[in-house]
């Protein structure tokens, strides 16, 4: 495939925070092969977003708060030339998104035979844990992803609430903490 005609891509991350995370691998691949493009991440309103806003991972947070067709005709005047559904997302509904706003490229994941809509897919694994998933898409492209670690965007503030949260809590800074998700 000719990347290099590949100036504006959408990606659809319609899941939790976690998955954001999990998506952040990826994302990294696709800015450093497409320096140039525009990258928009299309999320749900909840919070994921907080993931990325201010990285320079992606150049645009499209936040899926309006009706479907309002979406449709919103995504469909920005023209993207690809759209790259994160694993795990609905291939029927994702992929009718991306044909219906006219991308050229429409790129996910053929789960249970119903990727029709894409014409670059991957067969889904539900062994694959979900970076591998998503690196395995965005290798479909052609790109080698070498950096498979994880990103979190952590603010001062954020740094302040947990510091406050922990005093609070009479946990004192050489204390040892577990974490259990």
């Amino acid at each position: 495939m000719k990347t290099e005609k590949i100036k504006k891509i959408l990606v659809v991350m319609l899941g939790g925070i976690g998955d954001m995370i999990l998506l952040t691998p990826a994302l990294k691949a696709l800015r450093k092969e497409f320096p140039e493009s525009h990258l928009a991440l299309l999320s749900e309103p909840d919070g994921a977003k907080e993931v990325v806003e201010g990285s320079r991972l992606v150049d645009e947070i499209i936040l899926r708060d309006k009706g479907f067709f309002k979406l449709l005709g919103s995504l469909r005047r920005k023209r993207f030339d690809s759209v790259i559904a994160a694993t795990g997302m609905n291939p029927v509904k994702t992929g009718l998104l991306a044909l219906f706003i006219g991308a050229k490229h429409r790129l996910g994941e053929d789960i249970k035979g119903k990727g029709y809509f894409y014409n670059l897919k991957i067969n889904y694994d539900e062994n694959l844990h979900e970076v591998e998933g998503n690196i395995r898409l965005v290798e479909r492209l052609g790109l080698k992803v070498e950096d498979k670690s994880l990103f979190i965007r952590i603010t001062e503030e954020d740094k302040e609430s947990a510091s406050n949260f922990l005093r609070s809590q009479n946990i004192k800074e050489d204390n040892l903490l577990y974490g259990i998700s």
